[in-house]
């Protein structure tokens, strides 16, 4: 059973898992699991707003 204080459940259509499964498998070298996809793809997007490109912060 996953540790409920690391860890929370999400629900996406099946169309979307489909999506994640494929990212899974294809995006990255090696194959990662649907939760380092949303892992990766959040962390992006967060980089984006904060206008940090380089993952590097800033001060």
């Amino acid at each position: 059973m996953p540790d409920i204080s690391k860890f929370k459940s999400v629900s996406v259509s099946t169309d979307t898992h489909s999506k994640l499964l494929s990212l899974a498998q294809n995006r990255f070298e090696v194959p990662v699991s649907v939760q380092k996809v949303i892992e990766f793809l959040l962390e992006k997007e967060m980089k984006k707003k904060n206008g940090r490109s380089n993952g590097r912060s800033r001060g």
